[in-house]
């Protein structure tokens, strides 16, 4: 893959913000990326391969307390000099923002780079696709049971720089890459899946994933009906622990506070989880999927503890929300995944980093009578309630544990409390970290959740 100049694009976003400056705005930013991305795919024994390069730039325009936006698909000069002369024109004729202050002044302090791997850059089509069929092929050999195997592997390079008529002029890169599978086994007339899945900043080896997703499906076979509703321990595992985190991140906006959306508001220093939970946003995870030297709005981003022992530590901001409170961003403001350029900064976690505890997920499933094992993967988080905290979702893969032993796996079943509550009621966290696109966590065993056949 052949990549521009990191200085290049820079460059650009200053010459962009400065035009759009001169069309009349008071202040203006600019926010460029360019991307390249490499995907394969096996679905019903169909390989398909896509590449692809995403590049485009997203200009604000300040006059007054009105800010205007417009973006281009495209980081060819006469459009982005369009797209700057388009926000400058929606400024003219938007309502004032009352709360809006300025665009962020350069932050001076020390931030971190996330990985990038060179390697990456001479990976080929033909390369992910072998690595595909391996995988699949391995899936395909654990168990004469296993009747589907769809799987995928992509890579990515990204590039972005930031720059405002105040001052920032800043950039970053990175390099990531992510496989997955996802497995049917069927026993009679019962069909279970399994999945597994990989991500990385830096090159690495998916053999093994297709093994494990099998067996993961094969293990599922057999599985009874929970024969009643019940009220029990749950044992979330690393990979559906993250749910907790997605509702989270909503709840520690400074966004969501200001706007008294959020059920932790007002509640700075104080208790809102388990005493030994601590979990903050690791924005120096070298190997974090979202690690970047700063963020959306050119500020340097930071390690900061967002709950620690129990205690609400700090909520997230961008440039817009803390100049209302007359602080300095986090530096969380984000733009979304993909096309982000087209999109005004809101503000994310980077990547969030749960503590871990001392025992291994076995060692949590001995110290429960009668609980169950939610793995692998929930439905329906997105439905959840982001205000108030209450969930229900469906755990298509439990089992049923008596006197701390797995005895039995479970039909799906639909698992529902309310996510602050449940904070404060985890019994143990596991010591088993596991990177997702999101950050890392552990096993997390919450004392009492309703669970519905």
């Amino acid at each position: 893959m052949a990549i521009p100049s990191l200085d290049e694009l820079i460059s650009f976003a200053e010459k962009v913000a400065a035009k759009a400056k001169a069309y009349g705005a008071e202040e203006a930013e600019s926010y460029v990326l360019w991307g390249q991305s490499l995907d394969a795919e096996i679905q019903g024994g169909l390989v398909s391969i896509r590449e692809g390069e995403t590049a485009g730039i997203g200009v604000r325009a300040v006059i007054g307390k009105r800010v205007g936006f417009a973006a281009a698909s495209s980081i060819d000069e006469r459009k982005a000099f369009d797209a700057a002369e388009k926000a400058v024109k929606v400024a003219q004729i938007r309502p004032e923002d009352p709360k809006f202050v300025q665009l962020p002044d350069p932050v001076k302090r020390e931030s971190r780079s996330g990985q990038f791997d060179e390697k990456i850059l001479d990976v080929t089509g033909t390369d992910i696709v072998k690595a595909v069929k391996n995988i699949v092929e391995e899936a395909k050999e654990v168990d004469s049971r296993i009747t589907y195997v769809g799987g995928s592997i992509g890579l990515v390079v990204n590039q972005f720089a930031v720059a405002n008529t105040r001052g920032i002029n800043v950039g970053d890169r990175g390099t990531g890459i992510a496989g997955g599978i996802y497995c049917k086994a069927k026993q009679n007339a019962e069909d279970r899946t399994g999945t597994e899945s990989i991500f990385s900043r830096k090159l690495v080896d998916f053999t093994g994933i297709g093994t494990t997703a099998a067996r993961r499906a094969i293990e599922s076979l057999g599985a009874k009906k929970l024969d009643a509703p019940k009220t029990l321990p749950v044992i979330f595992d690393s990979y559906t622990s993250t749910m907790f985190l997605s509702l989270l991140s909503y709840a520690v906006s400074a966004r969501s506070v200001q706007e008294s959306r959020s059920a932790l508001g007002g509640k700075m220093g104080e208790k809102v989880a388990w005493k030994n939970f601590t979990v903050k946003d690791d924005s120096w995870m070298q190997d974090g999927m979202r690690t970047a030297k700063y963020d959306a709005e050119g500020i340097p981003t930071t390690v900061k503890p967002v709950i620690e022992k129990g205690v609400l530590k700090n909520y997230l901001y961008d440039s817009y929300t803390a100049h209302n409170e007359g602080k300095t961003s986090t530096g969380n403001a984000a733009r979304g995944s993909g096309e982000s350029y087209l999109q005004t900064p809101g503000i994310s976690p980077v990547n969030w980093y749960v503590e871990p505890g001392k025992k291994p997920l076995e060692d949590l499933v001995t110290e429960v009578d009668e609980a169950i094992l939610v793995r692998f993967s929930l439905m329906g988080v997105g439905h959840s309630n982001y205000i108030s905290g209450d969930f229900s979702v469906v755990a298509t893969n439990p089992f049923y544990i008596r006197k701390g032993t797995i005895v039995y796996p479970l039909h799906p079943i639909t698992v529902a409390g309310n996510v602050y509550e449940a904070l404060t009621n985890i019994i143990e966290i596991g010591s088993d970290l596991r990177l997702s696109l999101t950050g890392k966590s552990p096993s997390i065993l919450i004392s009492s959740l309703s669970c519905t056949p």
